[in-house]
């Protein structure tokens, strides 16, 4: 009788969730949204939908057709748009659980107006845990957290990418502040900037009572553009504790002289602990090593590493350091460097793909080399 009882209440349970279809059964994400209880799902059809979504306290799941095809292309074809609509593109907060976003883009937010600032350019959290997974946090920007704000929140953070963001003050990428434990797994915080004046970062951001995990992401090419050392990861105060494993940390910089200068930086005794990574500069820590990750193409954004990347099977926990896969063959290391008047500077200095000024190769080669002309 006990099993037939149990039974009984898994059916229940199945029959009370629903999946609500956009555009096939609303025209609207929020429509869906607003139709849906706790354990609902929201799927939704490749296009662009030009709005902005809030969860309104509701512990439910929206995504695109990944979901359930497992196909990455619907990432980046499934497109939520806040274009003009001055506000943050999503909104997730005061929610029981773990709600989930999974699968979408999301861009040209413009955040969250709290008492004059805004927060939370893509993706606004407060008193809230969501997972967010696979995404794409593009182009937003607010006065604080242009990708990701995050309060009173123990966000999870997965493959995702969190590019071209910006913010005057906190995180241009994603800030977290106060009651925040999030963590960040094959995260890639690319191309973000801070145009303020303060120093708060253009990268990652933690600020008070916020313990972070943040393992095999790749922060690079961050950028602030004032002042301010810390331009990768910036974490303030003395109840700061921010762990990275596993992680590149490349040509994050500040000011007009591009200066790369201390991208990782603690203030008011917070503490950052790097182990196992790669980080321009050096850091100290367990197994931290200051080489040229070699990136496939990062001046266009592509952030695969190079076939004899030292990031290649590097992991302490098995793969890769950092949150991108091998997608280009090996940088060409030398000990023979070539130039010629038909090569080019943009070459790798091969025989193949020489350089055109004998400076250049000047530049590539080591103690040891040689350079044919």
């Amino acid at each position: 009788m006990r099993y037939k009882y149990f039974l009984i209440l898994l059916s229940t349970s199945f029959l009370l969730s629903n999946t609500h279809f956009v555009p096939a059964d609303f025209t609207s994400i929020q429509a869906a949204i607003d139709v849906s209880s706790d354990g609902d799902t929201v799927l939704v059809a490749a296009g662009t939908y030009t709005e902005n979504i809030n969860f309104n306290g509701k512990n439910i799941v929206v995504g695109s057709l990944y979901l359930t095809t497992n196909d990455t292309s619907y990432i980046s074809s499934t497109i939520i748009d806040g274009s003009g609509l001055n506000s943050s593109v999503v909104t997730i907060n005061d929610i029981d659980g773990e709600p989930r976003l999974c699968g979408l883009t999301i861009k040209n937010g413009s955040g969250t107006e709290l008492s004059g600032p805004t927060y939370g350019g893509g993706i606004y959290i407060s008193g809230a845990s969501p997972l967010l997974e696979e995404l794409r946090v593009l182009n937003n920007q607010a006065y604080r957290g242009g990708g990701i704000y995050a309060t009173n929140s123990d966000a999870r953070i997965f493959r995702t990418i969190i590019k071209g963001n910006s913010a005057v003050d906190y995180g241009g990428g994603a800030t977290f502040l106060s009651e925040c434990n999030p963590y960040l797994y094959e995260v890639a915080i690319v191309s973000n900037f801070h145009t303020g004046t303060s120093w708060n970062g253009s990268g990652l951001s933690f600020f008070y009572n916020v313990n972070a995990e943040v393992d095999k992401c790749t922060i690079a090419n961050n950028h602030t553009e004032i002042v301010g050392i810390g331009s990768g990861i910036n974490a303030i105060g003395n109840d700061v504790n921010v762990n990275v494993t596993n992680s590149i940390i490349w040509n994050n910089t500040f000011g007009n002289s591009y200066s790369n200068s201390e991208p990782v930086k603690g203030y008011d005794f917070a503490t950052i602990n790097l182990n196992n990574c790669i980080i321009e500069g050096g850091y100290e820590g367990v197994g931290n090593i200051d080489v040229d990750p070699f990136f496939c193409d990062s001046e266009n954004n592509n952030f695969g590493i190079a076939a004899n990347s030292p990031a290649l099977s590097s992991a302490t926990s098995g793969g890769n350091i950092g949150s991108f896969p091998s997608t280009c063959d090996a940088v060409y290391q030398g000990p023979i460097w070539y130039v010629s008047t038909s090569g080019s500077n943009l070459n790798d200095g091969s025989e193949a793909s020489p350089f055109s000024t004998l400076q250049s190769a000047i530049d590539a080669a080591s103690d040891g080399h040689t350079i044919y002309i």
